[in-house]
């Protein structure tokens, strides 16, 4: 299962109304890559362990800001 989370999220109480531009995949990590990832970081390795992949998500949305309609 993976879960999908959107920084821009955070600006929805702001904003009246959005509508999404565009969205493109950056990057993606298996949980494989993430547990190398960690690894080689000193300790850290010890405590975490990770259970989903992650993908990273470049969001270009239309908002109302000033009373006119901006791309963010």
């Amino acid at each position: 299962m993976k879960y999908l989370l959107l920084l821009p999220l955070f600006f929805i109480g702001f904003a009246r109304s959005q509508v999404t531009v565009s969205y493109e995949l950056i990057q993606s990590y298996t949980i494989a890559e993430i547990q190398d990832i960690i690894d080689g970081i000193p300790l850290v390795g010890l405590f975490i362990e990770p259970t989903y992949e992650v993908d990273f998500y470049r969001v270009h949305y239309k908002t109302e800001y000033l009373d006119s309609f901006v791309t963010v």
